[in-house]
């Protein structure tokens, strides 16, 4: 709670102030970004919680250990019987998921979906206008922080006409 208050109010003391939050629902990052609304100056920008910000779902691995391989008595056993003996191995391809989770490439596709959602109607919104005081905070997490980035550099909108 500490670093968050700190980040919160680093970011009230720094350049212009947010206008509009956006969260995941997970509890670390929601602090967070309730951390950082709570030291915004009036008045205080508008706060969203967003699932498509929250981080890649495991499924039946979340918050379970994974194991980098399975030791020489389990090796020949498949995925399934390793998840039924609670061995969660780690995933080498962007299309693999635990049962009930997300590949990857799902988390991908729900960054787009955010930027297209969340971020580019603002952008759209400043070309127009003109007036450049929009400041967006997003509050994610590791995995769907790379994707939502990777996310920017792929979308059309923020490439220049000469690339």
């Amino acid at each position: 709670m500490q670093q968050a208050e700190a980040c919160g109010a680093y970011f009230a003391s720094t350049g212009p102030c947010f206008t509009h939050i956006y969260a995941s629902p997970l509890k670390r990052a929601f602090s967070t970004a309730q951390a950082i609304l709570n030291a915004q100056p009036e008045p205080k920008p508008e706060f969203t919680v967003s699932p498509d910000v929250r981080e890649q779902h495991f499924g039946i691995a979340e918050g379970k250990p994974w194991s980098y391989r399975a030791s020489e008595v389990d090796k020949d056993l498949s995925r399934e019987e390793l998840y039924q003996r609670g061995i969660f191995p780690i995933l080498f391809n962007r299309e693999d998921s635990f049962p009930d989770g997300e590949s990857l490439n799902d988390l991908q596709a729900r960054a787009e979906r955010a930027i297209k959602e969340i971020v580019l109607p603002y952008v759209k919104e400043e070309t127009f206008s003109g007036q450049g005081d929009v400041h967006i905070a997003i509050v994610s997490h590791g995995l769907c922080i790379s994707e939502l980035v990777s996310a920017v550099v792929r979308s059309d909108h923020f490439k220049s006409s000469n690339s």
